[in-house]
């Protein structure tokens, strides 16, 4: 008694307890920021409805005509720019205080030019992804991230050395809980399962500059397994493993240097880090 019912604008109607081929809309719209194309359909069961929506979008890496690495919104190169969201609130700390507030926060970065926003170390509610789908603000998914006590110095120096580690070195990384990091990769895979129908969401970044990293390379083909529909930014930062669909640089005191990999786009996943003082909005 369960059907599904597709809106393109025209209605059809599919059995949800059996597997069926919907056809390409006539007038076929792919999601992007400057165009966040929705098709709406309703979910009937019994005497219950539900509406919802899904987005048609490819996310990539692919080379482009000269051969270097690029990533791809709908097989297409594309320019990502956007802000570290790390999704603080003034009166709530990590909760907005209203749905509104994330509409405006949305529309502001949309308003200064930017195109993306990196969900930095946070799953946000889903009302705020919502907003990103229909808005359309291409997200960058972080996984929170735990471990032990961090070494300063595996943590630090690499931002004025670029030294790179092993991974694998658990106690250097303060990973040594063998519990700790089985917890890690179940959670790891519960962030995705509750977010990868998220139209908005480009890509899964598991960690950032070493903070509880260990088996990075693995951990990304491990995520591509279970999400074969995004690329992975394995080691935001530093402490690269050779992993996963991107070279990933934080660069914020030595000048760039930009050295090209074969098959990962190069990418600079941080810089900048100005700051504007605010008299009334500071506690310093």
């Amino acid at each position: 008694h369960t059907t599904v019912v597709l809106s393109f604008p025209a209605s059809v109607t599919y059995s949800a307890t059996a597997p069926a081929d919907v056809p390409e809309p006539v007038n076929f719209k792919p999601w992007s920021p400057e165009h966040p194309w929705l098709y709406p359909f309703t979910l009937n069961a019994d005497e219950d409805t539900v509406d919802g929506y899904f987005a048609m979008r490819c996310y990539s890496v692919e080379p482009d005509s000269k051969g270097i690495p690029r990533f791809c919104l709908n097989h297409r190169p594309y320019f990502l720019h956007g802000i570290l969201d790390q999704g603080y609130w003034s009166d709530g700390l990590m909760t907005a205080p209203c749905d509104e507030a994330f509409v405006y926060d949305i529309n502001l970065a949309k308003g200064l030019g930017f195109n993306m926003l990196r969900k930095h170390i946070k799953i946000e509610s889903l009302r705020w992804y919502y907003h990103c789908d229909r808005l359309g603000m291409i997200v960058w998914q972080d996984m929170p991230n735990g471990g032990g006590k961090y070494h300063f110095s595996t943590i630090s120096f690499p931002l004025v050395t670029g030294i790179h580690h092993r991974d694998d070195r658990y106690r250097k990384f303060a990973r040594e809980s063998r519990q700790g990091r089985e917890e890690y990769r179940a959670e790891l895979r519960e962030m995705i399962t509750q977010l990868e129908s998220v139209p908005s969401i480009v890509l899964w970044v598991p960690f950032n500059e070493g903070w509880g990293q260990f088996d990075a390379a693995r951990i990304a083909k491990m995520v591509a397994k279970k999400d074969p529909t995004r690329p992975i930014d394995h080691a935001s930062g530093w402490f690269d493993q050779k992993g996963g669909d991107f070279r990933s640089i934080h660069n914020y005191f030595r000048p760039l240097q930009v050295k090209l990999d074969e098959k990962r786009a190069f990418v600079i996943s941080e810089y900048g880090g100005y700051a504007c003082h605010i008299d009334g909005h500071s506690s310093v």
